[in-house]
């Protein structure tokens, strides 16, 4: 998509003209942005919302994307993501499950269990070791929610250079395509390169402690902007790993 035989860049620098003609369906824009290529207009290769949606949200892990689709528009179908893949080269097959979980969980708000009450905004600490609560607690931003599963739920682990695939107590409710995107929304240490993805199942009747990743600018640097989703598992061992994730999906 970066090919731009025309070298044509609108009077505003908005977007690159890769195909059709400018206002109408035909048309297909994409945008640089930090996290890469987006699509703007999809032409006849995305033609709907939900199409362009989808495909942004796998080139850039970006859960935002879905999100910004008005209800209106009509529900994700099975066919909006074969498309979605055929035209960006992914092998459907080893993807659908994975990508219909997450645009379900996105659009859904996440997962299935039983929001526990807390008297006070502290209250959530008590489910955390104690020798880690210092950590954790600066780990999220705002206050998290203490959920008990009544579903099993799928959840991926980052990780890579010196950090470990099992043992850990994070986990993310989705996966992330580029490392780098991992790294900067789930806030990642600089021994976490997040070149690999494994995917784990916490089983139903477990209590977890999901929340907003705060920023580690100051300790971390500034690609650790945080704000994305992350699940902390008080203990780690609940966690079944199921195998790596392959994040591209070729």
């Amino acid at each position: 998509m970066r090919n731009n035989p025309l070298r044509y860049i609108d009077p505003t620098g908005y977007y690159l003209l890769q195909a059709g003609e400018p206002g109408t369906p035909t048309e297909f824009a994409v945008r640089e942005t930090p996290e890469g290529v987006v699509i703007l207009h999809g032409g006849v290769l995305f033609p709907t919302a939900q199409h362009v949606a989808t495909a942004n949200y796998v080139l850039t892990g970006d859960p935002r994307y879905l999100r910004r689709i008005p209800e209106q528009v009509g529900p994700w179908t099975t066919a909006v993501l074969v498309d979605v893949f055929t035209a960006l080269g992914y092998t459907y097959r080893s993807w659908r499950g994975q990508v219909w979980r997450e645009v379900g969980a996105v659009l859904a708000g996440g997962l299935v269990g039983i929001k526990v009450p807390l008297e006070s905004p502290d209250d959530w600490l008590a489910y955390v070791p104690a020798r880690y609560r210092e950590a954790v607690a600066r780990a999220f931003e705002g206050t998290p929610e203490v959920i008990t599963l009544t579903e099993d739920l799928i959840v991926y682990r980052h990780w890579g250079g010196d950090a470990r695939e099992t043992g850990s107590p994070w986990f993310s409710p989705k996966p992330y395509i580029r490392p780098g995107n991992a790294r900067r929304y789930l806030a990642l240490p600089p021994e976490n390169t997040a070149k690999n993805v494994s995917v784990f199942r916490i089983p139903a009747g477990t209590t977890i402690i999901r929340g907003k990743v705060a920023p580690q600018i100051e300790q971390y640097g500034p690609y650790a902007a945080g704000g994305g989703m992350q699940i902390y598992l008080p203990n780690p061992e609940d966690a079944i790993l199921l195998g790596p994730l392959d994040v591209v999906g070729k």
